[in-house]
């Protein structure tokens, strides 16, 4: 009789080392694909505001084409400079503002209360030409914004420091910044201004923000590139009115709300056939 002697096979389980590495490398790569999420939730909000701001805008640029300013109302209260200003409030002897009522500037109409509507827009105005009597020597600025849920937008006095100081606190202002001592940098890049308010012991920016727009005293539109507490630094160059030799003064902007929770603006826009 033949032995035949047959081998055992042995099946090898896995160690606690090679068992841990292997949670280690999954643990990572779950990681990795979790953290895509919130960037790409971001990412698809910022895209559908972009495209709700371009819808906004091109609603007022209608709005504003059918319904217009009219000439007379503006000329005897803007003064004869080259400057961006507010529309005649009721300091004036015609309340131009209160004509654009916040049905008319916010966005979607579908919400009935136009204080709940998630975009709003204002409107503001600019003489290309003084001592005529033209209606087409104007250009009208709009500045689009985007209400944060549950946000304070509170418009502190002066009246005279924004562009829609009538609006109630549940809607995004546009605010003028006073440019004080040396105004602007030697790079002609930079506007220098306190720009750390909100919360003034933690040395960041927190009135004007990268990606911000905002619109010089004179008209030219600047978009930040990057922001620090004691100014902010714009793509191209800060120009001087090319009529009177000046260097702007002072900026409009979309004032974020009361605790800073990032910005309110999203564009802003020029239409030019809006005064009649």
């Amino acid at each position: 009789m033949r032995l035949f002697a047959h081998k055992r096979n042995r099946r090898h389980g896995f160690t606690l080392i090679e068992v841990m590495l292997a949670m280690a490398v999954f643990l990572i790569g779950f990681t990795a694909v979790m953290a895509i999420f919130p960037v790409a939730a971001l990412l698809q909000k910022q895209t559908m505001d972009d495209l709700t701001s371009q819808v906004v805008s091109k609603n007022a640029q209608a709005l504003m084409g059918a319904k217009g300013l009219v000439h007379a109302e503006l000329e005897g209260e803007i003064p004869q400079d080259y400057a961006v200003h507010p529309l005649p409030g009721p300091a004036a002897a015609v309340d131009v503002f209160a004509k654009w009522t916040l049905d008319d500037r916010s966005y979607p109409s579908s919400e009935p209360d136009p204080e709940a509507r998630r975009f709003y827009w204002v409107p503001m105005v600019k003489r290309t030409e003084l001592g005529t009597n033209n209606p087409n020597d104007w250009l009208v600025y709009v500045f689009i914004m985007r209400r944060q849920d549950s946000s304070d937008y509170t418009k502190t006095a002066p009246a005279t420091g924004w562009a829609n100081f009538p609006d109630p606190a549940t809607v995004p202002g546009v605010k003028k910044i006073i440019l004080t001592g040396l105004k602007i940098d030697a790079t002609r890049k930079r506007f220098l201004f306190t720009n750390d308010v909100i919360v003034p012991t933690d040395g960041a920016a927190d009135l004007v923000l990268a990606g911000d727009m905002i619109v010089d005293e004179y008209g030219i539109i600047h978009t930040i590139i990057s922001a620090e507490a004691d100014g902010v630094t714009v793509a191209g160059y800060i120009f001087a009115e090319p009529n009177t030799g000046l260097d702007p003064s002072l900026f409009w902007y979309a004032a974020p709300p009361e605790d800073g929770r990032g910005s309110s603006g999203k564009r802003v826009e020029i239409i030019s056939d809006a005064v009649k």
